[in-house]
């Protein structure tokens, strides 16, 4: 605890690669008590300097020296170049690291001590920027557009419309590439931090050439843009997270949706209907122990999915429904997904998602199915009702208010006798009550 409230972090005002600035701000801090314990920087090239308190260095001097060579890499100076600094009376404090060589600093107590590096060759070459590192720009760049693509091709879970995932999505997509943009801006800086050192230390012939204020000025506007991004991905990250809830295989005398659920036991009305089991493929397929492992897939009959999304998702729950079973009539099978919508408007959106996507389950080809393949009916309690009917198959697809259902059937009983009871569905319960 004592050697926290001995240190004060404070950020620097200057860029470090401004060394005449930067030194005589670290020597400023020195007369008032604050010598440097530690400096550091972020992935925005912003620096933050670490002191400890000490009683007032009025004579301390600082130095940056940039690494060359192999030493670029480094966080240490090789021992030479220790020797050398010594041997003019400065003590190594530390390393400074930024994204594309490392800096070494200096200091000493001491008026009469000399300059020990007076080469603008050797600094000019030691601000080159290293090949390895653009290599690895070009990989974070890469992964960059590699994670975009992976985002943009990521499928819903639980078999919903395609956009469902767009807010989230296009979220992520905007504040990957608007950060992306201000880190190729900050390093853009960079480089062109460099090529000003570079042209100013050969005109002048000095190692402690002076930079532009404004530089630097754009480059922190910038990098607290870049952190505000990464604080707002992170945030709704979070809060997708917290409110994002899936429950799979709710057991049908579990389930408690908030609407009247039209069940198959109910349509087949004779008392004599038979729900089906659970059909596990390890089960029913001769596989050998290892495969039986990997392919242990179930298909839940006569269970629910429910599916709660983030707050700020056009739908806000889903529930997937299955049933299947034996009656005096002959087997059913009935699948029911339910959408509770952000809103009317997105409602409609997603009753036109579901047309289309039985569009493309029975082939029907790229007309409106609204208007080729459904038949629409007038149901009370439902604004859109569309019905489409192959033999013993049947596609309901219905709207009313911000709920959205698609029921497909499969069976013998003829569905025109249930159209009420479906379209109840999309009523909630206190509603009716």
């Amino acid at each position: 605890m004592g050697k926290q409230k001995n240190r004060v972090t404070k950020w620097s005002p200057v860029s470090p690669m401004d060394f005449p600035r930067f030194e005589s701000w670290l020597e400023e801090m020195a007369g008032k008590g604050f010598l440097v314990h530690r400096v550091q920087q972020n992935l925005f090239s912003l620096a933050r300097v670490k002191f400890r308190r000490d009683e007032p260095h009025p004579h301390r001097r600082y130095r940056v020296c940039p690494a060359q060579g192999q030493q670029q890499s480094q966080e240490k100076p090789s021992q030479e170049l220790l020797e050398l600094y010594a041997g003019a009376g400065w003590t190594y404090e530390g390393d400074i690291g930024r994204p594309w060589t490392t800096l070494y600093l200096f200091s000493t107590d001491d008026p009469e001590a000399q300059e020990p590096y007076t080469d603008p060759d050797s600094f000019r070459y030691a601000l080159r920027f290293p090949k390895g590192n653009l290599l690895l720009l070009l990989f974070l760049i890469a992964l960059n557009l590699g994670l975009r693509a992976s985002i943009a091709a990521m499928e819903m879970d639980l078999q919903q419309s395609p956009h469902l995932a767009i807010p989230l999505v296009t979220l992520v997509q905007v504040l990957l590439v608007l950060l992306w943009v201000l880190l190729a801006l900050v390093l853009g800086i960079d480089f062109l931090t460099v090529a000003l050192l570079r042209r100013r230390a050969r005109r002048d012939q000095t190692v402690r050439p002076s930079l532009p204020l404004w530089p630097y000025r754009l480059q922190r506007l910038f990098a607290r843009a870049a952190a505000v991004l990464l604080l707002t991905g992170v945030s709704a990250a979070l809060l997708a997270s917290l409110t994002d809830k899936v429950e799979k295989n709710i057991p049908l005398e579990e389930f408690q949706p908030d609407f009247s659920l039209l069940t198959l036991e109910e349509m087949a009305g004779d008392g004599g209907w038979t729900p089906w089991e659970n059909w596990t493929a390890s089960e029913h397929v001769d596989l050998s122990p290892e495969m039986a492992e990997q392919a242990d897939i179930t298909i839940y009959y006569n269970a629910a999915t429910m599916k709660r999304n983030p707050i700020f998702s056009p739908i806000q729950t889903y529930y997937i429904v299955q049933q299947g079973g034996t009656g005096a009539a002959g087997y059913g099978q009935m699948d029911l997904y339910y959408y509770i919508a952000a809103g009317s408007e997105q409602a409609w959106a997603q009753l036109a998602d579901l047309t289309q996507r039985v569009a493309r389950e029975r082939n029907f080809g790229d007309s409106a199915p609204d208007q080729l393949d459904f038949q629409r009916e007038t149901v009370p309690g439902a604004e859109e009702f569309l019905v489409h009917r192959e033999e013993a198959n049947w596609d309901v697809v219905a709207l009313e208010g911000d709920r959205v259902l698609r029921l497909t059937y499969n069976g013998a009983l003829d569905l025109t006798e249930w159209y009420a009871e479906i379209a109840a569905m999309l009523t909630p319960v206190n509603e009716t009550a």
